[in-house]
């Protein structure tokens, strides 16, 4: 990539990754929030059953799309732990 005279493409893909992680980022905040919400107000159990949906739909996401999902991701985002 020349960052001097980049190529429309370039632009185009930089945009793009720009996007994703800004979505990923509300993503993580929207996560977090809710499983801090969770666990506040109707406590561990309900936020355990919260993360094993989560866990399973992991699993699906890589037998059914191909998409690689990371389960200690998302357990990382229901503790609030991911670095930004």
């Amino acid at each position: 990539m020349s960052y001097e005279n980049p190529s429309d493409i370039e632009r185009e893909l930089h945009e793009m990754v720009t996007r994703l992680g800004t979505e990923l980022s509300s993503v993580r905040c929207l996560v977090t929030g809710l499983c801090q919400h969770i666990k506040t107000n109707q406590g561990q159990e309900t936020l355990d059953a919260v993360i094993a949906t989560a866990l399973a739909e992991v699993k699906e996401c890589d037998r059914a799309y191909a998409l690689p999902a990371d389960s200690d991701t998302v357990r990382l985002f229901a503790k609030g732990l991911v670095k930004r």
